[in-house]
């Protein structure tokens, strides 16, 4: 369907291509390189149970028509035909819009006389501007790929990297190569091999790893648990097999593992300071209802809230006027500064118990 690119393995000579061909397999496309087998989020598994079948009223030859995608909401036809008509002769434009508001959803039809013309406005104008926005030029997919899935279904070549389902083999984000067909990586297959024959005659454990091979321990040492200083023989008689705790060696399982076993510790609190915390916040809170009874703070109100859920209950609302108030200045303090050893901050001083703040600048 798109250009391809292509490469001789050393192992064999099978092309790799960095687009989707003939087929779509929405597998195959949630995959950076192509070579998944199983589904890796909900996405791709929807999109395998769905089913879709191409508009039949769209008109025209699929392979004479191309995509045209990221386009801004003011651009329309006549201004497509005008940046496009530099690549061929248009049979077709259209801009599709919402079928209620009329309003563009961003992405448009172009179809050519021919095929070498669409080729041609894919290679020159893929990643061009229009109306200060970056398009994105491909081939029309729904009508030349064999079991096409839109992105609504969790297929399409879309995708953003805050959702984490991005999908592959398009023009916007297309394969990657294989790992598996570089001759580096054939080499350090080859170490790893030569480490575990190693570890086989020689009864001596090596760890492979970032492409060097390094010593780790005999076979009498890998039975051993390093706690608090002293050194025995497994937990209980047995050996943990934990890969947090220690290591695992990968290249030999009938072995067992070197454990580092390590305890997490935190500083206790002394009695005396939990103490003295807990009475000030009683004192605070007691200082805060004594407050309430002569103060009356001007806070908005709820009003016609009758058959309504409250905005806030009782507590909360006393909280925050007479007890977060008067401390939220302890860490609440607005950086104006870029970080670094010495960073500046906004001093709020207030003289009215919090309500109001006079802000000057300092360095800490």
């Amino acid at each position: 369907m798109s250009e391809h690119l292509s490469q001789k393995n050393s192992s064999s000579s099978k092309k790799w291509t960095k687009f989707v061909e003939e087929v779509y397999d929405p597998i195959q496309v949630g995959s950076i390189d192509g070579t998944d087998t199983e589904p890796h989020d909900r996405g791709i598994s929807r999109a395998i149970k769905s089913t879709y079948r191409p508009n039949k009223r769209v008109v025209g030859e699929a392979r004479h028509t191309i995509f045209i995608g990221r386009l801004h909401d003011k651009t329309n036809e006549e201004k497509l035909k005008h940046k496009f008509r530099k690549c061929g002769k248009i049979r077709r434009c259209r801009v599709v819009r919402d079928i209620v508001t009329g309003a563009s959803k961003c992405y448009a039809f172009i179809e050519f006389e021919s095929r070498s013309e669409a080729r041609e406005a894919i290679n020159t104008m893929n990643k061009s501007i229009i109306h200060d926005c970056q398009i994105l030029v491909d081939y029309e997919c729904e009508r030349t790929l064999k079991g096409w899935k839109p992105r609504r279904l969790g297929g399409g070549f879309g995708g953003k990297k805050e959702s984490g389902q991005l999908r592959f083999g398009g023009r916007a984000r297309p394969f990657q190569r294989p790992l598996e067909s570089c001759a580096f990586c054939m080499s350090r297959k080859k170490m790893a091999m030569t480490a575990e024959n190693d570890v086989s005659q020689t009864g001596v454990n090596y760890r492979y790893q970032n492409g060097s091979i390094r010593h780790l321990a005999t076979e009498s040492d890998m039975l051993k648990v390093h706690t608090n200083g002293h050194t025995k023989n497994g937990l209980n008689g047995h050996a943990k097999h934990n890969g947090t705790n220690g290591y695992h060696n990968s290249f030999h399982d009938q072995r067992q593992s070197q454990i580092y076993e390590t305890k997490e510790s935190f500083e206790e609190v002394p009695l005396i300071t939990a103490c003295l915390t807990y009475f000030g916040f009683y004192v605070l809170m007691f200082i805060g209802y004594v407050n309430k009874l002569f103060v009356r703070p001007n806070l908005q109100t709820e009003n016609h809230r009758d058959g309504y859920v409250p905005l806030y209950n009782v507590f909360e609302r006393f909280y925050m006027a007479y007890v977060y108030r008067r401390i939220r200045d302890c860490w609440n303090r607005p950086i104006i500064s870029v970080p670094g050893a010495f960073i500046t901050l906004k001093d709020r001083i207030t003289k009215d118990y919090g309500w109001t703040f006079d802000k000057k600048t300092y360095d800490e």
